[in-house]
């Protein structure tokens, strides 16, 4: 996970808060956080914004 974070250009803090919660051969579960700013920064809100979140993927394979 951490090296897929790093080929998608994720700062060091989103890197550091994205992690592996479980895997096994069925399936890998993350936690992600991204962090970005928004466009109308002025308006409506001031700074970068960060959310997090999770998925998980499941093997269609067997």
């Amino acid at each position: 996970m951490k090296a897929f974070a790093r080929e998608m250009d994720m700062t060091g803090a989103d890197i550091a808060a994205t992690h592996c919660v479980a895997a096994d051969a069925q399936q890998v579960q993350v936690e992600v956080q991204l962090t970005y700013s928004p466009v109308f920064t002025g308006m409506f809100y001031g700074g970068d914004v960060v959310v997090h979140g999770q998925a998980v993927a499941e093997n269609e394979v067997g």
